[in-house]
C-alpha cells in the first residue's frame, strides 16, 4: 500500500502522533533487516573457508553470526535469513561433516571475494570496494555515481559538470552525498544510496540555517508563475511532508514563502529536492542552482561593500 494510500487525505503528522510507536518500530525494522543482511553476508566471508567458487562455513559458527545479526528490533531466524537470500540465487547445501556449503548462482566469485575483504586495509561502510585490500582509498564522485542505473548516472555526470563549469567545490560525506560549495557556501547535494539500494537524488539549497526566508522570495519572484510552482512543490526541508524519521512529536516548522505556508523541518534549512528526477526536471535543478550561485554573490558583494 502506498503512504497516499494509507493516509487517504489526513494529514502526516497527525498519523505519526496517532502511530508513533508502531510506525517508528515498523520503520526501525525496515531498516535494520536491510543492513543487518549486508553485516550477515560480510561475517561469512569472515569465518568460511573458499573451496574453488564455493564457501564452506561450519553449521555452529552460522548459528552465531545468525544470533549476532538478529537483534531485538529485527529478529530473523537463520533458516529466514537462509531462505530469503535463496531467493535472489544463494545456494546453500548440506554437509555430512555438519558443515554448510554456499554458491552465489549469480555471482560465483562473491564468497571468495567477501573472504578476501575482512582483511583489507580500510573499510567503507555498506561498499564492498575490492581496492581496500591492497591500500587505503579515498571516494570520488565517480564511486559515487558509478553504481546508478545508465540514465541516472548520466543525469549525475550532467548535474556535476553544470556544478563545475561554475567553478564549485565539492566533498563526499558518509552518507553517501557529493556535496558541492560555491565561494565556500553549500549549494546542492547529489546523493546516490540509502544504505538499502542505490538511486539518485538531488538536493539544491534554497536557504541555509543564517539566511532569511526573503531570499527565495526575492529570486523566485523573477521567474514564471509555472517555475514558482514547480519550485514549491520540490521544496522541502528535509522531505517535511513524507518524512518518517524524524521524532514523532514533531510537526516541523512553518515559513511562508511567495505568499504561501510551507512546512519545512526544524533545522531551518529549506532545500529543492528530487528522488529519481526525470529528463523534464534537469532544466529546472540547473536554473535553481544557478538561482543559488546568484544569491550567493550577492551575499558576498554586499558584505564587501560594507566593508
Amino acid at each position: 500500500m502506498k503512504l497516499e494510500e494509507f493516509l487517504d487525505g489526513r494529514d502526516i503528522h497527525e498519523v505519526k502522533r496517532e502511530f508513533q510507536v508502531k510506525i517508528k518500530n515498523l520503520d526501525a525494522q525496515v531498516r535494520h533487516a536491510a543492513i543487518r543482511y549486508l553485516d550477515f553476508l560480510w561475517q561469512i566471508g569472515h569465518i568460511g573457508k573458499t573451496e574453488g567458487d564455493t564457501f564452506i562455513v561450519s553449521a555452529e559458527r552460522l548459528q552465531e553470526i545468525s544470533k549476532r545479526a538478529s537483534t531485538s528490533i529485527s529478529p530473523i531466524s537463520l533458516d529466514n535469513r537462509l531462505e530469503a537470500l535463496s531467493r535472489i540465487g544463494f545456494i546453500m547445501e548440506t554437509l555430512p561433516t555438519n558443515e554448510y556449503r554456499f554458491i552465489s548462482k549469480n555471482y560465483p566469485r562473491m564468497f571468495p571475494a567477501l573472504h578476501a575483504l575482512p582483511y583489507a586495509k580500510s573499510h567503507i561502510i555498506f561498499v564492498f570496494d575490492f581496492r581496500n585490500i591492497s591500500s587505503h582509498i579515498k571516494l570520488t564522485h565517480d564511486d559515487y555515481f558509478n553504481p546508478l542505473i545508465t540514465e541516472q548516472r548520466e543525469r549525475a555526470y550532467d548535474i556535476h559538470n553544470f556544478a563545475m563549469e561554475r567553478k564549485m567545490r565539492l566533498s563526499t560525506n558518509a552518507n553517501w552525498g557529493v556535496v558541492y560549495h560555491y565561494k565556500s557556501k553549500q549549494v546542492m547535494t547529489i546523493k546516490t544510496n540509502d544504505n538499502i539500494g542505490h538511486f539518485l537524488g538531488v538536493g539544491v539549497v534554497a536557504k541555509d540555517k543564517t539566511e532569511a526566508h526573503t531570499v527565495i522570495d526575492k529570486h523566485l519572484g523573477k521567474e514564471s508563475q509555472d517555475f514558482q510552482e514547480y519550485a514549491l512543490q520540490r521544496m522541502s526541508g528535509c522531505d517535511a511532508n513524507q518524512c518518517l524519521m524524524c521524532s514523532t512529536y514533531s510537526s516541523g516548522n512553518y515559513v511562508t514563502v511567495l505568499g504561501k505556508r510551507h512546512q519545512v523541518c526544524g533545522e531551518g534549512v529549506i532545500s529543492y529536492d528530487w528522488h529519481e528526477p526525470v529528463e523534464a526536471d534537469m532544466a529546472m535543478i540547473k536554473r535553481l542552482i544557478e538561482i543559488r550561485c546568484e544569491h550567493i554573490n550577492e551575499e558576498q558583494a554586499a558584505k564587501k561593500a560594507k566593508s
